[in-house]
């Protein structure tokens, strides 16, 4: 196989997908086999979505067939893995509700690529799809290192995409007021609409006792950027800075989520 390893280059990616998978470890309050094997599988299936990009794109609007073919044998050397891992899994360790997930993440990843062929990956909605997809490793592994699905499940789940899917909107906006200044003050409103809403649905689930008020302030760095950005004026666009701050914000919110569980 030539040429180097096609691997997604967005750091918001990356974080969304191995924070997730962390946040269902400490769930769990476990580290065992089955996780390590849950890791490979989903770690094969991130690596292949670049080569099976690069083949929808080269598809879509043409490319080299050498390339194309490189890019066809990466995506199913790590598909494979991904399969191989995830087979040990359900088979001998009888997890059996990853299959329906797998399925779900599957045709998430299918809607996402047909996204990217019409180049609307782009959109909120499109964005959302892979924050949903990505985030399932925060369920999946709680449900592997616990072994039942029970509420916790669906809080886990819930907990991640509220925290990732606020990203969408802060770096929309942070960008647009340099890319599409006409947007700005529309993205302004719709980062400062969703923060409002995460922050809601965040008290009123603390007040219940749903989580703890600790798990609550690993949401409070990012709901205060979000907020303090929608009204400070930058001199200039840094993309790279705002990558790695989302990842050093991801950082704060998995140890915090640890302790507050």
């Amino acid at each position: 196989m030539k040429g180097t390893i096609p691997i997604p280059r967005e750091h918001g990616a990356w974080a969304i997908l191995f924070g997730s998978y962390l946040t269902g470890l400490a769930a769990a309050g476990t580290f065992s086999l089955p996780l390590l094997l849950f890791l490979l599988a989903i770690s094969g299936v991130f690596l292949a979505h670049e080569p099976l990009v690069k083949l929808v794109r080269s598809l879509k609007h043409g490319g080299r067939r050498e390339l194309m073919q490189q890019w066809a044998l990466w995506a199913a050397v790590e598909l494979t893995t991904a399969s191989i891992a995830g087979a040990i899994l359900v088979f001998q360790y009888r997890l059996l509700t990853l299959l329906p997930i797998g399925l779900f993440v599957a045709l998430l990843l299918g809607i996402h690529l047909r996204l990217i062929a019409g180049r609307k990956e782009r959109s909120v909605p499109g964005e959302l799809i892979g924050v949903v997809g990505l985030t399932s490793a925060g369920p999946s592994a709680f449900y592997v290192g616990f072994g039942e699905t029970d509420t916790a499940f669906w809080l886990v789940w819930s907990l991640n995409v509220l925290y990732f899917a606020s990203g969408i909107f802060y770096v929309k906006m942070r960008v647009s007021r340099f890319l599409k200044p006409a947007v700005f003050k529309s993205r302004a409103r719709g980062c400062i609409a969703y923060h409002s809403f995460q922050t809601a649905v965040l008290l009123a689930a603390a007040f219940n006792g749903w989580i703890s008020w600790l798990m609550f302030l690993a949401f409070v760095p990012v709901i205060c950027r979000a907020f303090w950005h929608t009204i400070h004026s930058e001199q200039q666009l840094n993309i790279k800075r705002i990558g790695y701050s989302e990842v050093a914000f991801t950082v704060a919110f998995v140890v915090l989520f640890a302790i507050g569980w």
